[in-house]
């Protein structure tokens, strides 16, 4: 079986030594799913089109956003209805109700698959840390714009642990660098302290002062053009691009 779930593109940050390198990671890219899962009985195939599957325009967002900032993406295929690449396996709502319907054989491949999008993401930080003074680590996430029924305020949500120093430091500087055109806001629509990848992986690097991550959530009626995706990556970008020197000349004070 092929293992279409995980895909990386790969950057240029191994050609000479750079001040920064980003890695962006997109956990929720597509809804797609292997044939075997179609053939159960709770499939339900609007459900897997809808923001319960995978997040909207996120994917496009990331690919513009590696663009921008010269950076390498991973992104994972799989529905988060099959299985969630963004939470630990640890986390007990983790499997879905798809996966406890697959056999042993298919339970095996959707783990595996999981597990080969983090050994890959793993793998280029730690090669990525070796050729640039900081590496930036960007989840990049999208939310719908209402919530039980009420508009979001926020468009563009940075999300970090306020107990992790150079989190907070990153995110209020990202913040701080953005236009003002849209509603940025800090933790919000959610919390940056919850179960995810960016966290899994930041708490392998937390005493590293040279690795440094960013939740990124933007309202997906935001994106709905090749141009808005096209506005918002280089908004970002600059910002995040500007934050990313304030926090190298932050490192060496």
């Amino acid at each position: 079986m092929l293992n279409f779930a995980v895909a990386f593109i790969e950057g240029s940050f191994l050609k000479s030594k750079r001040e920064s390198s980003f890695l962006l990671t997109c956990e929720h890219a597509k809804p797609d799913v292997p044939s075997f899962v179609r053939r159960c009985h709770v499939f339900e195939s609007k459900l897997f089109n809808s923001h319960r599957s995978f997040d909207l325009h996120a994917f496009d967002l990331a690919k513009e956003l590696k663009r921008d900032l010269s950076g390498s993406l991973h992104f994972f295929g799989l529905s988060r209805l099959v299985i969630d690449a963004n939470r630990t396996l640890k986390k007990k709502k983790m499997p879905s109700i798809i996966f406890s319907e697959l056999d042993r054989e298919e339970q095996s491949w959707v783990i595996g698959q999981y597990k080969l999008y983090r050994k890959q993401i793993d793998g280029s930080l730690a090669r990525m840390g070796k050729s640039s003074r900081v590496t930036v680590v960007l989840s990049v996430h999208t939310f719908t714009p209402y919530f039980k029924g009420r508009l979001r305020s926020t468009d563009i949500g940075l999300l970090f642990r306020t107990d992790v120093e150079k989190e907070k430091y990153f995110a209020e500087r990202v913040r701080k660098h953005l236009a003002e055109d849209y509603q940025a806001h800090l933790n919000r629509p959610y919390r940056g302290y919850t179960d995810c990848l960016l966290n899994d992986v930041s708490d392998r690097h937390l005493s590293k002062a040279n690795i440094v991550g960013l939740f990124l959530e933007v309202k997906d009626s935001l994106l709905r053009t090749r141009r808005d995706r096209i506005q918002m990556a280089k908004l970002l970008s600059q910002a995040i691009q500007q934050a990313t020197q304030d926090y190298l000349n932050w490192m060496l004070e």
